[in-house]
């Protein structure tokens, strides 16, 4: 790899008038991706600015300025940063035409970006889905190696092993007509925009393989447990990566696991400790959290009693793990390693401390950072099934009513009266998009609204009382807040809709209301069934006014309006700024337009 790496840097630094910019571009970017393969911080940021210094070149294709829009999120993903990695992507998305035969290759990153760093497995398998279909479509179309390659490691991404082993089978023989191609007409044989550096090219076809020999050995390992075909599948990427590689350490860390599976410890500690060995030589250090995880499951491995040898080893590498993890802010590996130690203590009778970790720390961050992923989520709660069925009971009440005050867990029906900011919002045509799509995908549609919606009410410590159909209601301890949140709300759904077009759902809209006043503030309902909730007339005028708010539109009443003046812009509604609500007659209400913005100084 550090040779291609040379390659493309030698070719990227070329002088303009030398190499056509298209081909410079295209050079920087392939040396982009090499390098995020690398994962040197270093490297990383170096890379970063050449891309961003490329997309200031002039003359630059349609094609090439996506190519290095989709360099830059990459190298943003690798880095480990949240939300502005997508927001580039997308970018790269609408440069790339629709038949470019790389352009797929932006939803994979898109997956990559949703499983790894967001720990969301749901949208992460959407765009996968994307990527699969886009490549199926574009595969008749080039008929080339590397998009049966795509298509494999598309379909392990989606965990599909027999249509893996097929694409893999089809990328075999298309390599081979590749090659007869290549020697019977030269370069022309490939398609016009393909200006890759050839170095490149033939480290990414290597790496590419490996990486298919590497997921189909953890489908394979994954889907009946086939640890014995999962080791022949490493041993032949195995074979193929240069030493030292960034791949060919995460195949280690594979293989150890094989051995684990196999019951072969010593062989797995062996394996793990080469993974070791090559990620420190290699700079790799974001990697010591797995080589922790997997050595924890390993020294823990049969261990069945607290007195055992092992047992305060295995605990202290999965403490380790769960550190770096949480450091590096990787909730998925984190919650795996949650999982290994609960399992753990649970096995060596230890179980009132295993019932803790699950439920402080475990539940928490599955529900925080991966809920849209159930699996980890399952995992978490049949453990905790099996230590302490009531408090699965009660974790699963309280996530149904959305977070829940803590006199609630008292049992006692206790309430009071606060003023307060109601917030309430809903999609607008949602009955009819309900009745053109399938009952599955109004659901994960549904999840993912109330998700991105629901993360920004409680970061700004609002309470979301409840879920009605498409509609939350939620309230906040001042105005200003719920101002606030109601403005990033146009703005989430707006990202929202980028991301449902690409994978071809139909756009939505929201409109928001929002009110101030007294309300009632606590928990109604028995003993069997306690729900915490808003009452009063502050409420039903929020719900009123959410009804008047057309698309993108926020409706306020004349409280939080007044509460809002100096900080926000606001308009009176309408020409008479009143409208006519139900139960209410006719009220002052105005539109939130935006903050105010802070006045320049006069030049003297």
């Amino acid at each position: 790899m550090r040779a291609a790496l040379g390659d493309a840097d030698a070719l990227a630094r070329l002088d303009v008038a030398g190499v056509p910019v298209a081909v410079r571009a295209d050079a920087v970017a392939e040396r982009a991706f090499l390098a995020g393969r690398l994962h040197r911080d270093g490297v990383l940021d170096e890379a970063l600015v050449a891309v961003r210094r490329a997309q200031g070149l002039r003359g630059l294709p349609r094609w090439a300025r996506a190519r290095l829009a989709h360099a830059e999120g990459y190298l943003l993903y690798r880095q480990g940063l949240e939300r502005l990695p997508v927001r580039v992507l997308n970018q790269a998305v609408e440069l790339f035409p629709p038949d470019h035969r790389l352009r797929p290759r932006v939803f994979d990153t898109l997956g990559q970006y949703f499983q790894h760093t967001a720990g969301d497995l749901d949208r992460a398998r959407a765009y996968y889905e994307r990527a699969y279909a886009t490549k199926e479509a574009l595969v008749a179309r080039w008929g080339i190696a590397e998009m049966w390659e795509d298509l494999a490691l598309s379909s392990g991404s989606l965990g599909r092993l027999e249509l893996t082993q097929e694409r893999w089978a089809e990328a075999e023989r298309w390599t081979r007509v590749d090659l007869a191609l290549e020697e019977q007409h030269g370069a022309a044989a490939r398609p016009a925009d393909d200006v890759t550096v050839t170095a490149a090219q033939r480290d990414e076809s290597v790496r590419v393989r490996a990486m298919l020999l590497g997921q189909l050995a953890r489908v394979a390992l994954g889907q009946g447990g086939d640890a014995v075909a999962a080791g022949a599948h490493l041993a032949q990427a195995m074979a193929l990566v240069p030493t030292g590689s960034y791949t060919e350490v995460t195949l280690w860390f594979d293989w150890a696991r094989v051995a684990l599976a196999l019951g072969d410890r010593v062989e797995a500690e062996r394996r793990i400790a080469r993974a070791e060995q090559l990620a420190t030589a290699g700079g790799y250090d974001h990697l010591s959290g797995h080589v922790a995880l997997i050595r924890g499951r390993i020294l823990g491995d049969g261990v069945v009693a607290p007195t055992e040898s092992r047992f305060v080893p295995a605990v202290a590498a999965l403490d380790t793990a769960m550190a770096k993890f949480a450091a590096a802010s990787q909730p998925q590996d984190h919650c795996e390693a949650i999982i290994a130690k609960a399992e753990l203590l649970a096995r060596v009778g230890r179980g009132e401390d295993a019932r803790r970790l699950v439920l402080e720390r475990g539940i928490p961050l599955a529900e925080r950072h991966l809920f849209g992923q159930l699996q980890p989520l399952a995992r978490l709660e049949n453990l905790l099934e099996g230590l302490a069925p009531g408090d699965l009971a009660q974790v699963r009440a309280r996530r149904i009513r959305g977070g829940i005050a803590a006199e609630e867990h008292t049992g006692r029906l206790r309430g009071e009266r606060r003023t307060i900011t109601v917030w309430t919002c809903d999609i607008r045509g949602f009955a009819a998009y309900c009745d053109a799509h399938d009952d599955a995908e109004v659901v994960a549609t549904l999840n993912r609204f109330f998700r991105a919606l629901g993360e920004p009410i409680l970061a700004a410590d609002g309470f979301i009382d409840k879920y009605v159909g498409d509609n939350i209601l939620a309230y906040f301890p001042s105005a200003a807040t719920a101002a606030e949140v109601a403005l990033a709300a146009l703005g989430i759904v707006d990202e929202l809709n980028v991301e449902w077009e690409h994978l071809h759902h139909a756009p939505l809209a929201i409109g928001v209301g929002v009110a101030t006043g007294e309300a009632i503030v606590g928990s109604v309902g028995f003993a069997g069934k306690l729900e915490h909730t808003i009452i009063g007339s502050t409420v039903n005028l929020a719900c009123r006014l959410v009804g008047v708010a057309g698309p993108g539109e926020i409706a306020i009443d004349d409280a939080t309006a007044r509460a809002l003046r100096g900080e926000f812009r606001t308009a009176p509604w309408g020409r008479t700024g009143k409208v006519e609500l139900k139960g209410f007659g006719r009220v002052k209400a105005y539109q939130l337009r935006g903050r105010v913005e802070p006045r320049r100084g006069r030049r003297r």
